[in-house]
């Protein structure tokens, strides 16, 4: 089964590297945890009775990542919207 990536919504294939992807995984007991790559832990630990929540190209999830360490969207990477998040808070 075909995969899409949560953020640019290319198809990861079944076959890619698990060094090239991350996965968020809800596991037994209602929490969930992120297995992929440049993580603490691999895809390969994933252990059995996890759901998938969300898969992303790990390219796709280090953009994001730094967008959000520096404070900026998520989505954008412009600074201008949380900007104008800060305007509105002060209303």
């Amino acid at each position: 089964m075909a995969v899409k990536c949560r953020d640019c919504h290319r198809i990861i294939k079944p076959g890619m590297e698990h060094d090239k992807r991350v996965e968020c995984r809800r596991l037994e007991d209602d929490s969930e945890a992120l297995y992929g790559a440049g993580l603490p832990d691999a895809i390969g630990k994933v252990p059995a009775g996890s759901a998938l929540i969300w898969a992303k190209h790990a390219k796709c999830y280090w953009i994001t990542a730094r967008r959000i360490a520096r404070g900026q969207d998520p989505a954008t990477g412009s600074a201008l919207a949380t900007a104008a998040l800060a305007e509105g808070e002060d209303d």
